[in-house]
């Protein structure tokens, strides 16, 4: 969380390389980079990127992220969403559950069981791109 980044800009107009001339200092900051530079060149192996308007944004990460790590702690908070999913899936199919709890309760169940599966489907994609890399 603390490491700091450098910030490359490939394939900018000449506008948008003066724009990041004129406040490289106040996106290094406001950004918590290390730098931010223009990159000429091939975008570096293990670099997530974005595009911006015709610019790509690249953040190199090799190195600075462990990637395996952060594999492995994805895959152990998915597991225990799945568990979490499964243990509202099966109160909510107890039919004594749902006709005899109070409705705010039902609905509170099934608000976190729908809150759980939209976390562990953004961390799917967080893992899905952690393989890119």
């Amino acid at each position: 969380p603390g490491a700091k980044v450098p910030l490359l800009l490939k394939d900018a107009s000449d506008a948008t390389r003066a724009r990041l001339d004129t406040h490289r200092g106040l996106i290094i900051t406001l950004a918590r980079l290390d730098s931010a530079d223009v990159l000429d060149g091939d975008v570096p192996k293990g670099s997530v990127q974005d595009i911006i308007d015709e610019a790509s944004i690249v953040l190199p990460l090799a190195g600075i992220l462990d990637i395996a790590a952060e594999q492995a702690r994805l895959e152990k908070e998915a597991a225990r969403l799945e568990g979490e999913i499964a243990k509202h899936d099966k109160k909510l199919a107890n039919k004594g559950f749902t006709d005899k709890a109070p409705a705010d309760v039902v609905e509170t169940e099934r608000t976190r069981r729908a809150d759980e599966a939209a976390m562990l489907a953004k961390i799917k994609v967080a893992m899905e791109r952690l393989k890119a890399l």
